[in-house]
């Protein structure tokens, strides 16, 4: 399955309608309007963590692997 921005894209989308079937896959494509950029998820993210940790430092560094307390 793919997913955000991404999938919005029509070639894309055109590739794996067409190599899913030869590979013996069931491609599964959202619609387009459920095909967003993950930048409200992101930001949501970060103000949850603004909320319980207060502002960082500008020597912050990035993070992939950052958890979001539940």
């Amino acid at each position: 399955m793919h997913r955000g921005g991404v999938a919005a894209n029509s070639r894309l989308r055109e590739a794996i309608l067409d190599a899913c079937p030869k590979e013996g896959l069931k491609p599964f494509i959202p619609s387009r309007s459920y095909c967003t950029d993950n930048a409200a998820m992101i930001g949501a993210a970060a103000w949850r963590r603004f909320k319980h940790d207060g502002p960082s430092d500008l020597a912050t560094g990035a993070d992939p692997n950052l958890r979001i307390p539940e």
